[in-house]
Parts: C-alpha cells; sequence; structure tokens
C-alpha cells in the first residue's frame, strides 16, 4: 500500500511540475498576414492565432496595418472566444481593436480574430500586431509570446515579442524595482515600486520624519492634493468654498481647483472634511472625473462585470462607471480573485493610491487622451 501511495505521490508532483512549467512558459499568439506586396483591389485574411492557453478572463488587441495602402473592411472574433463578450472596432484611429471580458477563464485554444482587408493601392500592407494584453480573472497580466508580427507589437502582457520578418525573438524588457526613500516601506513590499514611482514622479512626499505610512488611509485633502500635484499645481480662481478648508491649509488651493473643476464634491454643511478616509469607489470617481470621465468599450461588459463579481451589487450607482472603466483599463484590480470582489466599499490606503495613479499615468502615457 505504501508502494502505491508513493507512486502515485510521484505522479502527482509531475503531473503539477509539468503544469506549473506550461504555464510559466506563457501563452503564444500568431499572427498569420501575408508579407509579400498586393495589388490594388486584392482582399485578404489576417487569423491570430493562440495557443497554450492557461486560461484568460480578459484581453485587449491592436493591430496596425498601413491605411495609405489597405483598409480592414471586417473583425470578427474567433473560435477562442465563442460565448465571450466582445467588442471590435476595424477602423479604430490606431488600427484595429478588439476587446473581450469574461466572468470565468476561458481555455481554448485557436483562432483569436480573423481580419479582412482590402487593397486600396497596390504595395504592402505592413499588418502587425500593435499591443496585446491578456489578463486572468482578478487582472493580473499573464505572459503571452507575440510571433509572426511584422513590427514589435506592444506586449504589455509580459511576454516576448518577436517579428515575423527578422531572424529571432526579442527578449522584454525588465524594469527593476526601484527603491523608495521612505523608511517605513521595506525592501520586497508589495507596493514598493509604485511608491517609489510615485515619490519619483513629485505626487507623495512623505513626511518630515522619512516615512510614507503606507498602510494609512488616504485622507480626502491629501488625495486632492496628489491629484493636483499631478495635474501641475494649477492656480484655482478663487478659494475653496468649504468652511472646514483652511485658506492657509497646505491642501487648500488643490481642493479649491478640484472644487471648480468639479472633481469632488462637499460632504454636507458646506464641508469638505479633509481628514476623512476615501473608499475605493469615492477615489476611483474623482480620477474618473479628473480623466474626463472617458468613454469606451468598458460599458459594454457591464453585465459580464456584474456577474463576475460578487460585491458589484454594492457598488454605488454614481460609481459603477468609473470602477467599470478603471478595471477594463487596468488601472485597479480586483481586491481578491477567489472570489472576485472589487472591494468598493473599503478604505483606500496610500500604497493603494500611489499604485492607481501611476497606473493611471502609466496608461494614459501609452493610449494617450481618451474621448
Amino acid at each position: 500500500m505504501r508502494k502505491k501511495i508513493g507512486a502515485f505521490l510521484v505522479i502527482a508532483s509531475l503531473i503539477f511540475s509539468l503544469c506549473t512549467a506550461a504555464q510559466a512558459s506563457g501563452m503564444t499568439l500568431t499572427l498569420n498576414a501575408p508579407a509579400l506586396e498586393r495589388t490594388a483591389g486584392e482582399t485578404f485574411t489576417v487569423t491570430l492565432t493562440l495557443s497554450d492557453n492557461v486560461g484568460f478572463g480578459s484581453v485587449r488587441l491592436a493591430v496596425s496595418y498601413d491605411a495609405a495602402v489597405a483598409e480592414c473592411t471586417e473583425l470578427s472574433a474567433g473560435e477562442v472566444l465563442d460565448g465571450v463578450m466582445t467588442a471590435v472596432n476595424p477602423a479604430a484611429s490606431d488600427g484595429a481593436r478588439l476587446s473581450a471580458a469574461s466572468a470565468s477563464p476561458v481555455t481554448a485554444n485557436g483562432v483569436l480574430a480573423e481580419l479582412t482587408f482590402r487593397m486600396k493601392q497596390s504595395g504592402s500592407p505592413n499588418v502587425a500586431v500593435s499591443a496585446f494584453t491578456v489578463s486572468d480573472l482578478s487582472g493580473a497580466d499573464l505572459p503571452c509570446e507575440i510571433v509572426g508580427s511584422a513590427a514589435p507589437a506592444e506586449n504589455t502582457s509580459g511576454g516576448q515579442s518577436s517579428g515575423g520578418q527578422s531572424s529571432g525573438g526579442q527578449a522584454p524588457v525588465v524594469t527593476p524595482v526601484k527603491k523608495t526613500p521612505f523608511k517605513d516601506v521595506p525592501a520586497g513590499f508589495w507596493c514598493e515600486d509604485w511608491i517609489a514611482q510615485a515619490y519619483d514622479r513629485g505626487l507623495f512626499l512623505g513626511d518630515a520624519s522619512g516615512s510614507f505610512h503606507p498602510n494609512d488611509n488616504i485622507k480626502r485633502g491629501d488625495y486632492v492634493l496628489v491629484l493636483w500635484r499631478m495635474a501641475g499645481k494649477p492656480e484655482p480662481r478663487a478659494a475653496a468654498p468649504f468652511k472646514d478648508v483652511p485658506a492657509d491649509a497646505y491642501y487648500a488651493k488643490a481642493i479649491a481647483w478640484a472644487s471648480e473643476n468639479g472633481y469632488v464634491s462637499g460632504t454636507g454643511n458646506d464641508c469638505f472634511t479633509p481628514n476623512g478616509s476615501l473608499t475605493r469607489q469615492a477615489a476611483v470617481k474623482i480620477l474618473y472625473g479628473y480623466a474626463g470621465r472617458p468613454a469606451g468599450l468598458y460599458f459594454l461588459f457591464t453585465d459580464t462585470y456584474n456577474a463576475a463579481f460578487t460585491d458589484s451589487a454594492s457598488i454605488a450607482d454614481w460609481a459603477k462607471d468609473a470602477m467599470y472603466w478603471a478595471y477594463y483599463e487596468g488601472i485597479i484590480n480586483g481586491v481578491s480573485a477567489s472570489p472576485a470582489a472589487l472591494g468598493p466599499g473599503r478604505s483606500t490606503t496610500r500604497a493603494q493610491l500611489a499604485k492607481i495613479l501611476v497606473g493611471y499615468q502609466d496608461h494614459q502615457a501609452k493610449e494617450g487622451p481618451q474621448t
């Protein structure tokens, strides 16, 4: 009996090792596109296939092409996305875009997307994967190698990108973790890199003792102060209209600016409560307003997200667009993966806000202004 148990444990260990190795290697997205020049009026099809799929919750894909030479006449989801909420735009400003989100892991392999092109004039269409992000149900990026692309792709999932017309793959750029100047942010702290970047960008300064207080809840006044710094410290037109915000307070100009732009409102009785804390949904709602309440494909996934997150019913009506926008754009992640939850009513810590704002800035730098 002991021999049987021992043999079973050995086999189970081997299976686990194989599964772990398969997941560590990541998925592969392959672009099957013609590289040769084509003639005016000719049509052709491009497919993108996914292999070694470890199971994903959402995917965002951008395919670029020379719009002066060709036009994308059709973009459709492939068999991998059967039954998955999907949005497509074959004529986005940066090419053709596909986004999809699922309430359960998508594990199929095969065709992820199919595109049909028509040549507007003779030449090379230069079709390439320009951006690709694949994430698990919690919003964490999954590694995925991109092959067969005629131009380098921006792979934000941490995998490799190799050019179909080059001699090999290009290793991903590894950004070393930054060190913070704060004595209470130890090496290896989960938010160390984001706090360091927030400090480098002038968003957070810490206190006079050299501490950051990463686990303290962010105060309303401090949140607006950080947002004001991110905006470049614009001069407000008038003083803050709240009786609990003195004109000489360190956050006075910030609150005045945020109030006159409609990013924040008071808490009643002509007060702002600058020392009060913020829930996650309130913090994201302010950021959403600061971003200009951007429209986007996220609204197509409202039903999907409502089903995916166990606490979706707890998101206030005034914050739902903001929370789903931030999740869709990768600015926030869920607070847990199983069960999936966004934690709208939880207080926002200083560390969490550093991650959110750095993520927002990085998103803006990558995507450009939203409309």
